[in-house]
């Protein structure tokens, strides 16, 4: 695998699952995602590690 670093904000696009990775990488690290885009999301993401689900706006 190869990682690249990222010198600009990136728009996410999500499809289904992939729509709750979407969300939480946005949530855990705004500081890399300028804009997502949710495709047959459902409404509610699993929690996933030890940060709340939801912070506030």
């Amino acid at each position: 695998m190869r990682w690249h670093r990222i010198s600009e904000h990136i728009t996410l696009v999500g499809h289904s699952e992939g729509s709750f990775l979407a969300a939480r990488v946005a949530i855990v690290r705004p500081d890399l995602v300028s804009k997502v885009v949710l495709l047959t999301a459902s409404a509610v993401s699993p929690p996933i590690g030890p940060e709340p689900l939801w912070r506030p706006a």
